[in-house]
């Protein structure tokens, strides 16, 4: 499988089974897979987030193997992410994701992000919406909401949204009831 460069055709391999039909896809797309068939052979598998970016963590015991599926496999230490990506281990990057996480950032950066381009503007900001009552910690949500925002008119909306993000200084997880 190949990575397919964040140019303008990636958002079609975005999604599993876009992967699987044309051998070509994303972090996303690419790191799930490898999650789900490591998780099949019983191995602790975790999906972790970066800036615009997911990898995959192997746990066994005290030993944190992550692998990232878009270098066929390659072992890369939190050090190189950090650097990588400009980010630093906290809150929400470099953690080990949760079901109820995960499900927030597929709304908000997969089918949000798909629904907007095709122009269901009102459905991106619903799956938006929807993200943050699960998960409030994740800075890429606060940014789709605001873009999804900013495309369907409402620029202030989004700059208020930006400013409630950095006001939440420590973030919190909402309940998943609300979805």
């Amino acid at each position: 499988f190949d990575e397919e460069g964040l140019g303008t055709g990636a958002a079609t391999h975005r999604w599993i089974s876009q992967l699987l039909r044309t051998r070509r896809g994303q972090c996303t797309s690419m790191s799930m897979l490898y999650a789900a068939v490591a998780q099949r052979l019983g191995l602790d598998a975790r999906l972790v987030p970066l800036p615009e970016h997911l990898m995959v963590r192997l746990v066994d015991g005290s030993v944190r193997i992550n692998v990232e599926a878009t270098a066929r496999g390659a072992e890369r230490s939190d050090a190189y992410y950090e650097q990588r990506f400009g980010c630093t281990a906290g809150p929400w990057y470099l953690h080990d994701l949760t079901q109820r996480e995960l499900v927030a950032v597929l709304l908000s950066r997969h089918l949000a992000y798909d629904l907007g381009k095709r122009g269901s503007r009102q459905e991106a900001l619903t799956c938006c919406a929807r993200a943050l009552t699960i998960c409030t910690i994740d800075p890429g949500i606060y940014s789709n909401y605001g873009m999804e925002l900013r495309a369907a008119g409402r620029p202030q909306q989004a700059l208020e949204r930006n400013l409630e993000r950095h006001r939440d200084d420590h973030g919190k997880n909402g309940d998943l009831d609300h979805f």
